[in-house]
């Protein structure tokens, strides 16, 4: 991957987590499969439900009326029970017995650690790993595995090899798995069919507006995906997700047409929105190809089609001009879009459709069943300040199969409201966004993200609070967490540590295009350290001015403990917060035209 490439698949990876993801794990709407609108959200079985509990639907244990278990006995081990998936990733060995899950782990070491090096595409030991702790490096056997003697007590090792990227770990543990992301994995994908969506079991038939309907009618547009699993992201590859195949997305915005070429994942009902020698959008793309790895069984499927009603963002064709003339000519989207940007998410667009299929068998048309999230939930953000905005998000996460976004909103006087609906096999979560990237003119770009989870509904549909002062991160302090692009040295503070704290950080080194072939490095580090020294004299790294950090600060609802966990599934914990700090600009992975 480029450089520019890595970091919007690095992002993306944050995103899923921070706006899209759900947690794994735990109970969930077990006693419900219906996926219609007047469908409850509590844990009965009645499939013609609503929010209370209706007359066919009381608590003893053999009612004739209720749902499909005739001994409902309220203790969620009926016959609609949640499905559990495996995962779609391959599993690594675990030749030291650390347990299910973990990749650090054991005993504090007393004189050596245990290092395995694994392939992220096929599991399989890597030999001729390289090793690095401290100014001493190893090499990896057949098994994939090294002795590495200890110097102290809270260890740093790298691990690195041919075509992988890196990772470090520095924790107080005898044994180390490592499990290395090919820069490529080699599969072979392959389009499948043309793929519709599905409402109430028939096709979608969804018409766009010329121009002239624009402000009568709503704009559609989707995609379809593999079911992207939160626990296994960072192990996600890129090629997976679009189809080979694209089709032609015209723009013209009075400079000349510029033609994009989009995935076939994307489903777009005939577009044609043109005023001559001023304005034009065109493209079309009626169904959905789905990316399709043969070697696979099942296939999750993931999906959504989102409206919009311009009239609610852009009230008349005056405005409509002027936003035209705006993009044309400067080029500059964002100081076009910035005063749309709250009416257009809390008014004009909606997740209209959304579905997901956990298991796929990767044959025929890839159809998807659809629902409306038809229902909202009102979130409170107390103690909002006005140097921030807060972009709210409410997910459905199948664990191990998908994450499947349904309601988007900007708080505004501290309120904001989600749309949602039931899912069957989900559990649920609202994740909300801290930002300054807006009030201070993108001229700052800290990001802090709080979350909320909830294995059914109904202790939501009351409303939901998140606090600002208690219940994020604290920035990191710009005067003091910067790289080093003459040292390789990353330096990293907190701007107050009077709220909840980080239990540990993530490090993303991304090399710039200065120093080819040099590696990506992922790094875990504990609370208390506070910089981390990239290994550029062991690893053949000249820093540089392009080189890019990604930092990250991790909180958690369950206590984790950072000599025993899997850093790589560290997007599937329960997060409570997460803040992040970058020497990148954000804004130059925003197109132009």
């Amino acid at each position: 991957m480029s450089t520019r490439s890595t970091v919007f698949f690095i992002l993306l990876c944050i995103a899923i987590v921070g706006l899209l993801a759900g947690a794994c794990g735990g109970g969930g709407d077990e006693n419900d499969n219906s996926r219609v609108l007047d469908d409850d959200t509590g844990d009965d079985d009645n499939l013609d439900d609503d929010f209370t509990d209706d007359d066919d639907d009381d608590n003893d244990d053999n009612d004739d009326n209720d749902d499909n278990d005739d001994n409902d006995d309220n203790d969620d081990n009926d016959d609609n029970d949640d499905i559990t998936y495996d995962p779609i990733v391959c599993q690594i060995p675990d030749p030291e017995s650390l347990g299910e899950g973990l990749m650090i782990g054991g005993d504090t070491p007393s004189s050596q650690i245990d290092v395995y090096v694994y392939d992220d595409g096929t599991c399989e030991p890597i030999e001729g790993a390289t090793i690095l702790h401290g100014s001493d490096t190893y090499t990896t056997d057949a098994s994939g595995h090294a002795v590495v003697i200890m110097k102290k007590g809270v260890e740093k090792v790298t691990a690195w090899a041919p075509n992988s990227w890196a990772w470090s770990y520095q924790a107080d543990a005898d044994v180390m798995y490592f499990r290395l992301r090919p820069d490529e994995y080699n599969r072979t994908y392959n389009d499948s069919d043309d793929g519709s969506f599905l409402y109430e079991g028939d096709p979608l038939e969804l018409t766009n507006p010329g121009l002239l309907g624009l402000f009568t009618q709503p704009l559609y547009a989707g995609i379809t995906i593999p079911g992207v699993s939160r626990r296994h992201v960072l192990s996600l590859d890129d090629l997976s997700l679009f189809a080979n195949s694209k089709f032609e997305l015209t723009i013209d915005t009075g400079s000349g047409p510029e033609v994009t070429e989009l995935p076939l994942n994307v489903y777009l009902p005939a577009l044609d929105l043109s005023i001559p020698d001023v304005f034009t959008i065109q493209g079309e793309n009626p169904y959905f190809n789905i990316p399709v790895d043969a070697a696979l069984s099942e296939h999750p499927l993931e999906g959504l089609i989102a409206r919009v009603d311009v009239i609610e963002a852009i009230p008349d064709m005056a405005s409509l001009l002027e936003l035209i003339s705006c993009i044309g000519e400067g080029g500059d989207i964002i100081a076009c879009i910035v005063p749309l940007l709250n009416p257009l998410i809390n008014d004009a667009l909606s997740f209209e459709y959304v579905g997901v299929d956990p298991a796929w068998n990767g044959t025929g048309a890839p159809d998807l069943n659809t629902f409306k999230p038809a229902y909202s939930i009102p979130l409170t953000v107390a103690n909002a300040s006005p140097d921030y905005d807060y972009l709210a998000a409410f997910a459905a996460d199948i664990p191990n199969r998908a994450l499947l976004p349904m309601g988007l909103s900007i708080a505004e006087d501290g309120a904001a409201s989600l749309k949602y609906n039931v899912v069957p096999d989900a559990k649920y979560l609202i994740a909300a966004a801290r930002t300054d990237l807006l009030a201070s003119d993108f001229t700052s770009a800290n990001f802090s993200f709080a979350f909320t989870y909830s294995d059914r509904i109904d202790p939501w549909t009351s409303g939901v609070t998140i606090d600002a002062d208690t219940d994020f991160l604290p920035e990191f302090d710009e005067a003091n967490t910067y790289y080093d692009d003459t040292t390789g040295l990353v330096s990293w503070e907190l701007a107050d540590t009077e709220s909840i704290t980080p239990e540990l950080y993530m490090l993303v080194y991304i090399p710039g295009a200065s120093c080819p072939g040099c590696k990506v490095i992922f790094a875990q580090m504990p609370p208390s350290v506070t910089e981390y020294q990239i290994p550029t004299e062991e690893m053949g790294i000249t820093p540089a001015a392009d080189d890019i950090i990604l930092l990250f600060g991790f909180n958690f609802r369950d206590s984790i403990n950072p000599d025993a966990y899997a850093p790589v599934n560290i997007l599937g914990e329960y997060v409570n917060a997460i803040n992040m700090w970058t020497n990148f600009d954000i804004l130059s992975l925003i197109p132009t035209y």
